[in-house]
């Protein structure tokens, strides 16, 4: 008989929205790959009904992903808040080996996974107790997972396993035909306001006004006329049109996984500094460009026409 492959369990992401569940979804399952290991993702549940997944446990599937989850997860929440918490703890308990990538909120550190380096000590001991291990299965906690060589190596895989469903990618196809149709180069726009009004006296917070202006410096410096370009301009807040009236902006209503591949889908992405935006440009292999109090390098970003780690400014999400 052919021996089963070594399963990675995600069991528990912490809580992050749809960003800081794909990125290191994305991270695990490029690891399982290179490693010729099964990924099961316990914990994407939230946004089942919109993106595909790898599962492998019919059990978890039946009650967190299928239709039956609209009755088992969202109206009796102690699947959600108690018996699946209740799981992890007791699995994790009995299986020490685990990867655990809890990290102090502050300090922000990935934990980098192969076929990308793994320089630090602590983290490559990890790597190598579970991978020497007979055990048939990894557990995985935390959020912070990053893989940005095994991603492109493995990018095809990855977006055969994780991908939108018809009704989003519908959604995507109904949002784009106006812009392709009328202009020559489309534009997704991740306007990111909500939390990040309270977040470190508002480092990432940036006003309408503030983005029109960063837009408009795009137009410039694109070298094509204000008709030429059209902004798809995305945000978790209703934006009023009249503070974009000196560019051709459109705002596609749509919930946070619709509007994720509608930016993937666009030429270009310009936007708030999270893992929102970077993923839909890793997704759609678009270079993104971060908002920047300082003033945005424009020359730092000139020819590049493909996704691209950016270190301007320098953040760790990816």
């Amino acid at each position: 008989m052919t021996p089963s492959k070594k399963k990675i369990v995600y069991l528990q992401h912490y809580g992050g929205r749809l960003g800081n569940q794909l990125w290191p979804s994305a991270a695990l399952y490029a690891y399982c790959i290179e490693k010729g290991y099964e990924f099961r993702n316990y914990c994407f549940s939230t946004y089942s009904d919109e993106i595909e997944m790898p599962v492998g446990n019919w059990l978890i599937w039946l009650l967190f992903y299928s239709p039956l989850r609209k009755i088992s997860f969202r109206k009796w929440s102690p699947l959600r808040h108690w018996v699946f918490p209740k799981y992890t703890k007791r699995t994790l308990a009995k299986h020490p080996e685990t990867i655990n990538d809890t990290v102090e909120v502050d300090s922000w550190r990935p934990f980098y996974l192969p076929p990308t380096e793994v320089a630090d000590t602590d983290q490559a001991r990890k790597l190598k107790m579970i991978e020497d291990s007979g055990d048939s299965a990894a557990y995985v906690t935390g959020w912070m997972y990053r893989n940005p060589i095994g991603m492109e190596k493995y990018r095809a895989d990855i977006m055969t396993a994780i991908k939108p469903k018809k009704k989003v990618r519908t959604h995507v196809s109904s949002v784009l035909a106006y812009p392709r149709a009328n202009f020559k180069h489309v534009v997704g726009v991740h306007f990111r306001l909500g939390d990040y009004r309270y977040v470190e006296e508002k480092k990432f917070f940036f006003e309408p006004q503030q983005v029109e202006k960063i837009l408009t410096e795009y137009v410039t410096q694109s070298g094509m006329q204000t008709q030429d370009i059209c902004f798809v301009i995305c945000s978790d807040e209703k934006l009023n049109p009249d503070h974009f009236k000196s560019i051709n902006a459109f705002f596609p209503t749509g919930s946070p996984a619709e509007d994720l591949f509608t930016l993937a889908a666009t030429d270009v992405i310009i936007g708030s500094d999270s893992t929102f935006g970077p993923f839909a440009a890793w997704y759609g292999n678009v270079p993104f460009i971060i908002f920047d109090r300082t003033g945005i390098d424009w020359e730092y970003y000139k020819g590049k026409e493909k996704f691209f780690v950016t270190t301007k400014p320098n953040r760790v999400f990816y």
